[in-house]
């Protein structure tokens, strides 16, 4: 099924810069193609999935972005989803008045340069809602007052990874990778 979305995904991609090539503003057009999630598919022993997992597989996404006269190039430092929108509106020449995490790698991308690293990432899962021990039995749950806990938070710095599981009992609590060395 994961290959078959896949190819289904693909396939539509063409569809769509078939058009843009078939119009003629193929060449004159931002393209950016980006996933919200990689996959897990139980590189880390039995796991599969993605909502709750933050090793790479997971984290790592397709990032493609095509600009009118540029060419081809491949980043290697980490990049982020968040990064897209002010990337976006630098090269269209639009200063945004909002405060966004993100930061624009327009004048990297268009000069061919190195893109600076941050110095620290942070990934979070998806947020769960952790209800006090002594308010679950409540007869109206909705009334219940509750935080939202973060069950895995890695961080970045460099080559190095490390994982902080607040939930999973089964795993260790806390994790440490070389990204390069461990690229799992």
């Amino acid at each position: 099924a994961y290959d078959g979305e896949i190819a289904f995904t693909d396939h539509n991609v063409g569809r769509i810069l078939d058009f843009l090539r078939e119009k003629g503003v193929y060449d004159n057009t931002v393209i950016i193609i980006v996933g919200d999630h990689g996959e897990i598919l139980y590189e880390k022993a039995k796991f599969f999935g993605h909502y709750k997992w933050v090793y790479q597989g997971a984290l790592r996404i397709p990032f493609i972005m095509k600009f009118p006269d540029v060419g081809p190039r491949v980043i290697e430092e980490r990049v982020s989803n968040i990064d897209v929108m002010p990337t976006l509106l630098e090269t269209v020449g639009i200063t945004s008045r909002v405060k966004m995490s993100g930061r624009s790698y327009w004048k990297a991308i268009k000069s061919g340069k190195d893109i600076d690293a941050r110095e620290y990432t942070v990934c979070i899962t998806n947020p769960h809602p952790q209800i006090p021990p002594e308010t679950q039995e409540h007869p109206e749950p909705r009334m219940v007052s509750f935080e939202w806990v973060f069950r895995k938070i890695a961080v970045y710095k460099g080559k190095w990874k490390f994982i902080v599981n607040r939930w999973h009992l089964k795993q260790p609590l806390e994790e440490f990778y070389d990204v390069i060395d461990d690229r799992h």
